[in-house]
């Protein structure tokens, strides 16, 4: 079976809009692209007019203002990503699993709409790209080192270190944030090496096998790479962290 996608949110991590170039796909328009034998990207929804005609300029798809069960029966939609603010996420992820055809959603962190989180279908992966990059993937389960961070002081940036760590399986002592304005960037130490990681520290095709896990969840029900549950406990994490800065 070939799934069929919607985009709800067309900015910089849906489309791109005002984003890259990058050296490796980013976007979930460009992941969608990616994995066309498996699944079929077939528009977006982006009330803001600009975003919407950059939408529809560079991908050639239609982009509608709002979203409704209509559209998703209409196009026949199985798979959504949700790109939108945190604070809009409860509303259309609530809106989906009510549809009762909406079998996977690939929502973007951070994860706010924590009464519905699930591992049955309709499958959620929670986009902590780390999870997904082969760079980081090689030293899971390496030792217990420090994770060093120097990163903004906001829940946008900082969930991604507290994931990073959980994902590493650090216990909290192990993970020193350190509040900057500038770019972000950390290290990792252990058994008396440390490895340096800037520009974000990934290395490519993360978005790829997200993706590739959620519609392998769908189709075989195998387990997901970021479950809702997951990205709960690294916000909670982060929230700490935050109060504490």
């Amino acid at each position: 079976m070939k799934h069929r996608a919607l985009i709800v949110g067309a900015g910089r991590i849906g489309a791109g809009f005002k984003f890259g170039p990058w050296p490796y796909v980013y976007t979930h328009a460009d992941a969608y692209l990616a994995l066309r034998e498996r699944v079929e990207l077939v528009g977006f929804v982006e009330p803001d007019e600009e975003r919407a005609t950059a939408a529809e300029t560079k991908y050639k798809l239609p982009v509608y203002g709002r979203l409704s069960k209509a559209i998703l029966e209409h196009q026949e939609v199985d798979i959504v990503s949700v790109c939108v603010q945190p604070e809009t996420q409860q509303r259309l992820v609530d809106m989906l699993i009510e549809s009762d055809f909406v079998n996977g959603i690939f929502c973007e962190k951070p994860f706010m709409a924590r009464d519905w989180y699930r591992l049955n279908p309709p499958y959620i992966n929670v986009n902590y790209i780390r999870r997904a990059d082969i760079n980081h993937l090689v030293l899971k389960g390496i030792g217990r080192g420090i994770l060093r961070v120097w990163a903004k002081k906001d829940i946008h940036t900082v969930c991604h270190f507290t994931d990073l760590a959980r994902y590493w399986g650090l216990p909290k002592e192990n993970l020193e944030y350190h509040p900057i304005d500038g770019p972000n960037h950390y290290e990792y130490a252990y058994n008396d090496k440390v490895i340096h990681f800037e520009n974000g520290g990934v290395t490519g095709g993360f978005m790829e096998r997200m993706l590739g896990n959620l519609l392998d969840a769908v189709d075989t029900g195998v387990e997901l790479i970021s479950p809702p549950e997951n990205a709960v406990e690294s916000e909670k994490w982060a929230n700490e962290i935050l109060e504490k800065a």
